[in-house]
C-alpha cells in the first residue's frame, strides 16, 4: 500500500523542507475510533515501519502496544508524550509524540519524531547519551554535511534556541557564530570530521538576542556502530561569568591583596600545589612569622598523608566547579602541633594565571569540645534509651524535645507523635489542674517536684504515673527533665490492701456477731415452733408466717456472715458446665416468666466442657447474679443472656451475664463488692462480696462493666477441668 505524500496533508513549505531533510524518523498518524493509522512517514522512518505498523483494510495500522497507547494518550490529553524503543539490530529510537492541528484537514494529527540514538553516537553507549542529554554543558551534534542532528536542554538554555528550531539546520543559519569566527569554526569542525579532537578552546559565541559571551568549547567526532565517522560533537561551557570575575580581580588586585592580608582567617594561595601567598593569619596558624618557610613549599607537606588524594582531587575540580564545599583536614604546623582545620577552596585568576585560593579555619578546640559533648551525650542517651522508666525533656511551654523509647512500650505512642506536642490532652481531666500547678511550681521555685496522676494510653486505657520534675539549663535555655514510671500496679495493690483490710475486719466482726446471735436464735426459733403447735388457731397463721419468714432471713444473714468469717471446707470435683447452669436457671424460670423476663443461654462449643469446682458455691454465685439481674429489670420487660465460651487456648471458660436493665451509674460501680454496700432497698451488701470471694478462691476472675441506662455485663473466668488444675487448686 502506498502512503500519500506529506504535501497532500500539510501545505507548510518549512515543514515539508524539514520533513524531507531531517535525519530523524518522522511519522504522521491519524486517529479513528478503533485504531491508530499511519498517514505519512519519511525515508529515515522506513526501517521502523514494520516494527510499529501492519497492513490493514484502511491502511497501515499500529500494531505495537506502547506506540499505539502513547499516540492515543497524546490525542486524549493534547500534550506531548515521549518514550523509547530498543532493538539489537536497529538501535535505540527515542520517540516524541506531539499533537498538531492541521487547518487544511480540519483535524488533529499526531506528529511522531524519533531519534535513532545508536546511529547518532556510534559506539557510545546509552549511559553516554544520558550524560549528553543531562549535562550542564551545552552539546551540539552535526552530521558529515554540517546539519545539526542533536542539541541538549543545556544548549537551549545557553543559546536561547529550542531544539526543534535548530535541528536540520546548519550552524551559520541559527546565528550563534560571530562573523569573524565563522571560518575558524568551520576549519575546526572539518578537522573533527577527520578524527581530531580539541579541548577547552576559549572563544566567543552569540546568544539568540545577539549578546556576545565567552565560552570554552571541546570538539570531537562521532562514529557509527562500525567505527565510521558520521558527524562531529561540540561541547560548550559558558565562561562569561568567570571572565567577568577574572577581569574584576585583575582591576582590583592591590585592593584585594590588602583585604586578604587583613583577613582574620588564614588564607593560602597555591598553583598546582605550590604555595604562592599566605596572609598573616596563615602564618600564625602554622606557628611561624617567616613567610619564606611556607611560600614555595608544597601544600601537601603540611597535610597528613591520608588527605593528599582528597586535596589533589578538589584542587583539580575547582577549575571546573568554582564553588566547592567545606572539607576537614588534619595538618602539622611548623611548631610540631597537630591541628584540625576546615578548608574551602575556590579558583581565581591572578595575572591571567589560574590559582587556587584556600580559606582555612582552625577548628581544633571546637572538635575537642564536640567530641567531649558526643561522648557525654552518648553515655546519657544510652542510659535514657535503655531505661524502663519514661524519660522526657520539655521546654518551659511544656513542648516535648526528647522522648525516650520506653514511651512507646508503655503508652503506645511513637517518639514522633510526642516530640513537638504537649501532654495535656493525654492527662486525665481530673488531674490536669494538679499537674499544671506542679509544673508551674517547678518553673517558679526551680526545685524538684513530685506528682502522681492518671494518663491515657494510645488505646484509650488509663494508667497511673508518678513523675519527678527537675529544671536544668542547656545553653541559654532552661528545660525540664521528667522521670516517670508506671505505678498502676502499686495503686491497685494499695486499693486491694485497703479492701482486704476492710474485709478482714468485716470477717472478724461477722464471726463474733454470728456466734453471739446463732445460739439464742436457735432457742427462740425452737420455742416458737413449740408454741405454734400448741396454738393452732387459723386466724393467727399469717402472724406465724411473718415471724418465721423474718427468722429465716436472720438465719440467712448469719450464714452469709459465716462464709466471710472463715474458710469453707470444700469438696471440689468435675462439674459439667451445662448441668451447673441448667440446675441454677430452673430455680428462676417461674419468677422470670411472671415478670416477662427471658433467660437465654448460648454455649460456644462448651456444652461438653467441665470445670473443677465446688458446685454449690458456684450455684450460689450464679443465683446471686440472676437474682440481681431480675430485680434490676423488674417491673419492665427484659432479657438476661448467659454466654459461655472457652478462653486462652481452651485453658479457661468465661461465663458472661448480660442484662438490659437500667445499669449502674459510674460513681456507684467502683464501690460494688465492698462489704455492706448495696443499691437495693432491702439488701445487706454481702452478695457480690461473697460471690467475688468464691470466684477468687477458685483461681478465677470476676469483672463488672455497666453504665447508666446501658445494662450490666459481668464476666466470670474459671479454669477448665484438667489434671494440672486439679493438682494446683
Amino acid at each position: 500500500m502506498i502512503v500519500p505524500e506529506p504535501k497532500d496533508l500539510v501545505k507548510d513549505e518549512l515543514f515539508l523542507s524539514w520533513f524531507y531533510q531531517t535525519s530523524d524518523s518522522v511519522f504522521i498518524c491519524r486517529n479513528t475510533d478503533k485504531e491508530i493509522l499511519l498517514a505519512v512517514y519519511n525515508q529515515p522512518a522506513e526501517k521502523w515501519v514494520d516494527e510499529f505498523f501492519m497492513h490493514g483494510k484502511d491502511g497501515f495500522v499500529c500494531k505495537e502496544n506502547e506506540f499505539e497507547r502513547t499516540c492515543k494518550n497524546t490525542f486524549k490529553t493534547q500534550k506531548k508524550v515521549s518514550f523509547s524503543f530498543s532493538l539489537e539490530d536497529k538501535g535505540i529510537l527515542t520517540v516524541s509524540c506531539s499533537p498538531v492541528y492541521v487547518e487544511e484537514m480540519e483535524e488533529w494529527i499526531v506528529l511522531v519524531v524519533g531519534k535513532n540514538k545508536q546511529n547518532l553516537i556510534g559506539s557510545y553507549n546509552a549511559s553516554l547519551l544520558t550524560y549528553l542529554s543531562n549535562t550542564e554543558d551545552a552539546v551540539l551534534v552535526r552530521d558529515v554535511n554540517g546539519t545539526i542532528t542533536f542539541v541538549n536542554i543545556a544548549f537551549s538554555d545557553m543559546f536561547g534556541w529550542k531544539s526543534e528550531e535548530v535541528l536540520g539546520k546548519k550552524v551559520y543559519e541559527i546565528n550563534i557564530l560571530p562573523v569573524s569566527l565563522i571560518e575558524e569554526s568551520s576549519r575546526i569542525n572539518e578537522m573533527s570530521l577527520r578524527g581530531s579532537s580539541y579541548s577547552h578552546i576559549t572563544t566567543q559565541r552569540l546568544r539568540r538576542g545577539g549578546e556576545l559571551f565567552d565560552v570554552s568549547i571541546t570538539y570531537s567526532y562521532v562514529t557509527d556502530v562500525d567505527g565510521e565517522i558520521v558527524g562531529s560533537l561540540s561541547v560548550f561551557r559558558d565562561m562569561s561569568e568567570q571572565k567577568k570575575i577574572e577581569s574584576l580581580l585583575r582591576e582590583s588586585e592591590e585592593r584585594y591583596r590588602k583585604l586578604v592580608d587583613l583577613c582574620p582567617l588564614p588564607i593560602f594561595v597555591h598553583q598546582e600545589g605550590t604555595v604562592q601567598y599566605v596572609n598573616h593569619a596563615a602564618l600564625t596558624l602554622m606557628g611561624t612569622d617567616d613567610e619564606s618557610k611556607l611560600i614555595g613549599n608544597s601544600i601537601y607537606s603540611f597535610a597528613n598523608m591520608e588527605h593528599h588524594a582528597e586535596i589533589k582531587k578538589r584542587s583539580t575540580e575547582v577549575h571546573q566547579e568554582p564553588v566547592q564545599g567545606i572539607s576537614e583536614y588534619t595538618i602539622k604546623t611548623l611548631d610540631h602541633q597537630y591541628k584540625m582545620i576546615e578548608a574551602m577552596v575556590t579558583s581565581i585568576s591572578i595575572r591571567d594565571n589560574k590559582v587556587n585560593l584556600v580559606l582555612l579555619n582552625d577548628i581544633t578546640e571546637k572538635k575537642r569540645q564536640e567530641e567531649a559533648l558526643r561522648e557525654s551525650e552518648k553515655r546519657y542517651r544510652l542510659i535514657a534509651d535503655n531505661s524502663y522508666d519514661l524519660i522526657s525533656i520539655i521546654d518551659r511551654n511544656g513542648i516535648g524535645k526528647y522522648i525516650s523509647p520506653s514511651h512507646e512500650k508503655l503508652l503506645g505512642y511513637k517518639e514522633s507523635e510526642l516530640i513537638g506536642d504537649t501532654a495535656t490532652m493525654r492527662i486525665h481531666p481530673n488531674d490536669r489542674e494538679h499537674t499544671y500547678e506542679t509544673f508551674q511550681k517547678v518553673l517558679e521555685t526551680k526545685e524538684q517536684q513530685r506528682m502522681e496522676y492518671r494518663m491515657y494510653r494510645k488505646d484509650g486505657s488509663i494508667i497511673w504515673i508518678e513523675s519527678i520534675l527537675r529544671m536544668f539549663d542547656e545553653g541559654d535555655q532552661s528545660d525540664i527533665l521528667i522521670e516517670s514510671r508506671d505505678i498502676t500496679e502499686r495503686k491497685e495493690n494499695e486499693k486491694m490492701i485497703r479492701r482486704l483490710d476492710k474485709l478482714s475486719v468485716v470477717g472478724q466482726l461477722a464471726a463474733g456477731v454470728a456466734h453471739e446471735i446463732r445460739n439464742p436464735l436457735t432457742s427462740i426459733k425452737g420455742f416458737l415452733q413449740l408454741y405454734q403447735e400448741q396454738n393452732l388457731e387459723k386466724k393467727e397463721d399469717h402472724y406465724w408466717e411473718i415471724i418465721f419468714s423474718e427468722l429465716n432471713r436472720i438465719e440467712e444473714i448469719i450464714n452469709e456472715f459465716m462464709v466471710l468469717a472463715k474458710p469453707q471446707e470444700v469438696d471440689r470435683k468435675s462439674v459439667p458446665i451445662q448441668d451447673l447452669l441448667s440446675h441454677t436457671i430452673v430455680l428462676f424460670q417461674s419468677e422470670a416468666h411472671l415478670n416477662n423476663i427471658e433467660i437465654d443461654v448460648i454455649y460456644v462449643e462448651t456444652e461438653q466442657m467441665s470445670i473443677y469446682a465446688v458446685e454449690n458455691q458456684l450455684k450460689q454465685v450464679f443465683i446471686n447474679l440472676l437474682r440481681n439481674a431480675i430485680e434490676a429489670i423488674k417491673p419492665q420487660m427484659g432479657k438476661i443472656r448467659i454466654k459461655v465460651e472457652s478462653r486462652d487456648g481452651e485453658e479457661s471458660v468465661r461465663f458472661r451475664f448480660i442484662d438490659n436493665g437500667p445499669g449502674i451509674p459510674k460513681d456507684r460501680l467502683a464501690h460494688l463488692g465492698t462489704p455492706f454496700y448495696t443499691t437495693k432497698e432491702k439488701g445487706i451488701g454481702l452478695g457480690l462480696t461473697i460471690s467475688q470471694k468464691i470466684i477468687h478462691e477458685h483461681k478465677g476472675d470476676f469483672r463488672i462493666r455497666s453504665g447508666h441506662k446501658r445494662g450490666t455485663l459481668i464476666d466470670i473466668v474459671l479454669p477448665r477441668y484438667n489434671l494440672s488444675h486439679r493438682q494446683s487448686i
